[in-house]
């Protein structure tokens, strides 16, 4: 299970990577088309360019970056306090999917990804 647990932290670490990479281009050209921006109602653009992606002043993607790094180091030595970071995690997944689904009315493939690794890294924390 503990290997199971690192490979999805390194793909919401890569994942978060490519997250940040976007919202960078997007911040430097406003024209910037990335792969994951399908239609107008499906686009991480639409998401990662918004005020949404933004949290304390920290940029969603790199926060992930920092979180999946800190997930994967830990989960070396304590696997208990994991439950409870992705706890957190998941419920800040929630809130953020409620606003990307109901208030920009879009579906954003990278943060649907991300959400769905944090339900799956919570669920190995569970078992």
């Amino acid at each position: 299970m503990k290997l199971y647990f690192q490979l999805l932290a390194v793909s919401g670490f890569l994942v978060s990577a490519y997250a940040l990479y976007v919202k960078y281009k997007i911040s430097k050209n406003n024209s910037y088309s990335p792969l994951c921006d399908i239609r107008a109602n499906i686009s991480c653009s639409k998401a990662l360019g918004s005020r949404y992606s933004v949290t304390l002043g920290i940029p969603n993607p790199l926060g992930g970056l920092f979180f999946y790094l800190l997930l994967f180091t830990v989960s070396f030595f304590n696997m208990k306090i994991l439950f409870y970071l992705l706890l957190g995690a998941v419920l800040f997944s929630i809130y953020l999917a409620y606003i990307s689904y109901f208030h920009q009315k879009n579906f954003c493939l990278v943060c649907n990804f991300i959400y769905l690794v944090n339900l799956a890294l919570l669920a190995i924390t569970f078992l």
